[in-house]
């Protein structure tokens, strides 16, 4: 990790003894349309009662730079044990590449929003 000589780490970074960690789990969501794999992760939170009642849902693009450059499972952590937010699930949607080579794609050559099923 590089960072700058005098550079403290946020405190909202660093887990805490105190604070229930939540799990995230690796997995790949294949797409039918695109003919494609792509690896997500999933943050559950440390409640156990995810069945209970429905949680929000957050998605994060490029996620693997959110949770291992920005700490978002622990960021997550802290804030839903200081009750600054209601848990929550993540899916960490790693960043894609080639999106060029799509058939769908080849002729275009601007952003495109990609649902997969």
């Amino acid at each position: 990790e590089l960072t700058m000589p005098h550079y403290i780490r946020p405190a909202e970074l660093l887990p805490s003894p105190s604070v229930h960690q939540g799990v995230v789990l690796d997995t790949i969501l294949t797409s039918t349309i695109l003919q494609q794999q792509r690896r997500i992760q999933i943050y559950l939170p440390a409640d156990q009662n995810l069945r209970s009642s429905p949680r929000p849902l957050a998605i994060f693009l490029d996620g693997s730079e959110f949770l291992y450059l920005a700490s978002a499972n622990t960021v997550l952590d802290n804030l839903i044990a200081a009750q600054k937010m209601c848990p929550i699930i993540a899916v960490l949607k790693h960043r894609m590449t080639g999106w060029r080579n799509i058939p769908a794609n080849r002729e275009r050559r601007s952003n495109t929003i990609l649902l997969m099923n």
